[in-house]
């Protein structure tokens, strides 16, 4: 009889060939920090359904419900391997579904455009934050991209001539490689940080881990600096752009979601139509994107009389 970690060692090489380097990094860093220490030594026999469910409780006991239900599902993923295999006869984990905790969504603080002004203002009078971490926080408002793929950025990956910024599938959250258009603002940006830039590779180098990028923590601990605390967040952003574009009634909702490489274009909709969409709302990203960053230049460098706090 095998233990439940030499199963999922073989599990996990089970999924070598269809799943990305990433995806297997992230399971092993689930089960080493949540898994093992309960169940991770125990034969497959000694383990029910008491058993199996309690790293899913300590998670739930922190308020983890997201990182639970990855867990319970990854346990039960484990047994449904073992019993195709005919290392056990039942899987223990099938029913801990009805017994755990659904996890909720939040979606991310974001204030309303009316303050923006101010919450720029706040981050250059209030922190310290530096000419590496301001250009970060700019470069995730113009491109509307999630946070992790503007600090992970290679300069590799921008195109200057194409005004263009191919993120590879592997740094994308959808695991499907996007294009992000460059406003002008954007390019102008990077072309100067580039001058002084003290990375070839990444463009947010770290400056304490050699051959890494930010992490962009040093952003978040500013925000918490300003009257903007748990009101804006970096992943706010984005549904900052979203809201804006949609609220302007100019564009269409599928170049909208193309641009911030949402899910309804990529998971939901046909493989066929993913691509052909793809090509066909080019021109009206690149419109979108631009008429957006000369929105945000008003936020970013706003006139005195412009300014509105969040406490008036």
């Amino acid at each position: 009889m095998k233990t439940f970690e030499e199963v999922f060692y073989e599990y996990h090489r089970f999924l070598s060939l269809s799943v990305s380097p990433r995806r297997r990094y992230e399971l092993v860093n689930q089960y080493e920090n949540h898994i093992h220490p309960f169940i991770g030594d125990l034969l497959l026999s000694e383990i029910d359904h008491h058993i199996a469910i309690q790293p899913i409780r300590k998670l739930e006991m922190d308020g983890k419900t997201r990182t639970s239900n990855q867990v319970r599902q990854l346990v039960e993923r484990v047994f449904d391997y073992a019993f195709y295999v005919n290392y056990c006869n039942h899987n223990p984990a099938s029913i801990l579904r009805r017994a755990s905790k659904r996890h909720v969504q939040v979606n991310f603080p974001f204030v309303n455009n009316l303050y923006l002004p101010d919450f720029f203002k706040e981050m250059r009078e209030k922190t310290t934050i530096n000419q590496l971490h301001w250009v970060a926080l700019v470069m995730i408002v113009l491109t509307a991209s999630r946070s992790n793929e503007v600090f992970g950025m290679e300069w590799r990956e921008i195109d200057f001539k194409t005004k263009e910024w191919n993120i590879p599938a592997l740094r994308m959250k959808t695991r499907i490689a996007h294009t992000v258009m460059l406003s002008d603002q954007a390019v102008d940006l990077l072309k100067k940080w580039r001058e002084c830039c003290s990375s070839d590779f990444y463009v947010f180098p770290s400056r304490y881990k050699n051959k890494q990028h930010i992490s962009g923590s040093r952003i978040r601990n500013s925000i918490l600096l300003t009257n903007y605390a748990k009101k804006q967040t970096l992943h706010g952003f984005r549904h900052v752009f979203s809201t804006t574009c949609y609220e302007s009634n100019l564009w269409r909702e599928d170049a909208i979601e193309l641009c911030i490489a949402h899910n309804s274009m990529t998971r939901d909709y046909h493989h066929s139509k993913r691509f052909y969409n793809h090509a066909r709302y080019k021109k009206e990203k690149r419109q979108i994107m631009q008429w957006y960053a000369d929105i945000a230049e008003g936020w970013l460098f706003p006139a005195d009389n412009e300014i509105v706090s969040i406490l008036d």
